[in-house]
């Protein structure tokens, strides 16, 4: 059934039990507490009757000593009180089901100590508060008058007598011993015999018999009430008033006691019901906790076995029992789960393992036929830049032929512009017209030598840019053979052999236009030549031979404007040349970069190969 209580409700219970045990031992506790206070205060109360008392003997005292009706008022008062502190001392142990017989007794007492002072009391009165109270008084006056009538007489015998009666009454009333009573008789017949054998008159004897006749019934009333008070404390009413006080105080005594020794009984009667209830409690708590702690500490040990045996045996086929509905069979259920899950994961694994073991070799062979394929890729681009190294020198030297050329054409545009101002000259200086056909013939020569290093030249140029494209279809061919990784060097190749192409054509078109100069030149030979045997037509046709130099001269700046168009050419087939260069250098790096990157490649796919293998290991160790 408890497995049917999740955790939480199982901890939850026990908390409860042990709030409820905490509780009862509280409220025992609270109860056996009360009792004792109110056992403190029983005895508290005591202590107050004990006071009470005292207080009452004080006030007994007080009357008997000063004998005012007062200390009677106080002793009632306080008898009340102690009447009162009685009550609530009864109620206080009917409370505590601890009534006493000594209570009533107690009170009874306490009532018959009251009666007894009250008769004191009366006695007292009777007797006399005062010498002139009571039967005192009285015998005060009649021994006063007795007193009075036998001075008159100055009767000395019978003076006598009567102070003897005075002196035994004195002693009795100090005293209070009974033997005073008897002399007072004695002394008293004596006195009667001395009046009798007077000498004063009969009828003043009768009048002073009647006098001390009273005075001696007198003293005897006064003789019984102190007898009837007590001669001592221990006779008549002051013999019972002090039994009285003894049983009261015996009576306080034992209550004193019985509430004493109920106090460490009712402490010893907490401790005892307190500890049997606790012992009882905690056997009941600590039965519940492992009734408890059983329903969960099992679970888990059998969750905790089937873990070791999962762990040791790697057998991922094993299950626990996770029937219930706590959190520990939540968590069985979790652990089937996750063990079912990982039985899946795994034969998985052992699949993925084997396809990767298999894809590694394949990977290996491929990585080792892309190196030798990099391998030769890298050959064949260091031919390439240096078939490119030569390239560049052979551009370098077109363009400085071309530069060269550019020069002379300068030059022969300077001659021509001299040519020019030779022609102006003509008309003023027909004479020096010869010399300077002369020196026009000279200078077409020249010129007609100039046009033919040209023309040497772009043999030169031509030569080079049939090589160069040469060279570009080979690279073409190599950067096809390379593939993907000489796609960029195809590009190169491609405006290289363009380059090349064009370098051709603009050689081709100087060609023609230098031949066209060579012509120009031979026919200027040839009309110089004819000037000078034409000396007469000279100023006629001068401004023919003007037009013609001025012919000239624009064709030696159209070969100047060839001259730069071909340094130009020149150089940026230099520039390009230089860019394949650095390209195919580029190329020879990334070849090598990509020979260590297909090594390293095979050393990974072996890597892997072996991964693959120790995977296959470990997963071999699993039971799916």
């Amino acid at each position: 059934m408890l497995n049917q209580l999740t955790v939480k409700k199982k901890l939850f219970i026990l908390s409860v039990l042990v709030g409820v045990t905490i509780l009862v031992m509280i409220i025992l506790g609270q109860i056996f507490l009360s009792k004792i206070i109110h056992l403190e205060n029983a005895a508290h109360q005591a202590v107050k009757l004990e006071t009470n008392m005292l207080m009452l003997r004080r006030h007994e005292k007080d009357f008997l000593k000063r004998l005012d009706l007062k200390y009677q008022d106080e002793f009632h008062q306080t008898q009340q009180i102690f009447l009162s502190n009685l009550e609530q001392l009864s109620q206080s142990l009917d409370q505590l089901g601890q009534s006493h017989e000594s209570l009533n007794a107690l009170h009874d007492v306490l009532i018959e100590y009251g009666t007894k002072f009250d008769e004191i009391a009366a006695v007292e009165q009777t007797i006399g508060l005062t010498p002139t109270d009571g039967l005192y008084g009285n015998l005060r006056k009649a021994v006063h008058q007795v007193e009075e009538t036998i001075n008159t007489f100055n009767d000395d015998t019978l003076l006598a007598a009567m102070l003897m009666l005075r002196r035994h009454e004195k002693d009795f009333m100090l005293r209070s011993d009974i033997k005073y009573v008897s002399k007072f008789e004695e002394s008293y017949t004596d006195f009667n015999r001395r009046l009798d054998d007077s000498y004063i008159s009969t009828d003043m004897k009768k009048q002073i018999g009647n006098e001390i006749e009273k005075y001696r019934a007198d003293f005897l009333s006064l003789v019984k009430g102190y007898e009837t008070r007590g001669m001592n404390s221990e006779s008549g009413l002051l013999g019972e008033l002090r039994s009285t006080i003894h049983r009261s105080e015996g009576e306080l005594d034992t209550l004193e006691q019985h509430i004493s020794n109920e106090i460490p009984k009712a402490i010893q009667n907490a401790k005892i019901t307190v500890f049997v209830i606790a012992l009882t409690l905690a056997a009941l708590i600590l039965w519940l906790i492992r009734l408890l702690s059983q329903s969960i500490i099992i679970p888990l040990h059998k969750l905790s076995e089937t873990m070791q045996e999962v762990e040791k045996n790697r057998d991922l086929s094993l299950r626990v029992d996770d029937s219930g509905k706590d959190e520990i069979a939540e968590m069985a259920h979790s652990f089937n789960l996750m063990t079912a899950s990982f039985q899946k994961l795994i034969q998985q694994v052992m699949t993925s393992a084997l396809t990767v073991s298999a894809a590694a070799e394949e990977l290996s062979v491929v990585a080792e036929q892309t190196k030798k394929g990099v391998i030769n890729q890298q050959s064949s681009s260091e031919q390439v830049a240096t078939a490119m190294n030569e390239m560049t020198a052979t551009v370098q030297e077109v363009a400085r032929y071309a530069a060269e050329a550019a020069s002379l054409s300068k030059s022969s545009d300077s001659e021509t512009s001299q040519g020019q101002l030779l022609v102006k000259d003509t008309i003023d200086s027909i004479k020096q017209l010869a010399v300077q056909s002369s020196s026009n013939a000279d200078a077409i020569k020249n010129l007609q030598s100039e046009s033919e290093n040209i023309g040497t030249v772009l043999t030169v140029i031509q030569s080079i840019a049939e090589q160069t494209n040469l060279l570009a279809l080979n690279a073409a061919i190599e950067a096809a053979r390379a593939g993907e990784s000489g796609r960029g060097f195809a590009v190169v190749a491609d405006e290289v052999r363009t380059l090349a192409q064009r370098s051709k054509e603009s050689t081709e078109e100087i060609k023609t236009i230098i031949e066209r100069l060579q012509n120009e030149a031979n026919q200027c030979v040839t009309a110089t030549m004819k000037g000078k045997e034409y000396v007469e037509a000279t100023v006629t046709k001068v401004g023919a031979a003007g037009e013609s130099l001025s012919m000239i001269s624009e064709r030696v700046r159209s070969i100047m404007d060839m001259n730069t168009h071909i340094a130009s050419a020149a150089e940026e087939q230099s520039a390009v040349a230089e860019d394949i260069n650095r390209n195919v250098n580029h190329i020879a790096q990334v070849a090598e970069e990509n020979a260590e990157s297909t090594s390293q490649t095979t050393e990974t796919s072996q890597g892997l190969a072996g991964l693959a293998a120790d995977l296959q290991k470990l997963i071999t160790q699993f039971k799916v």
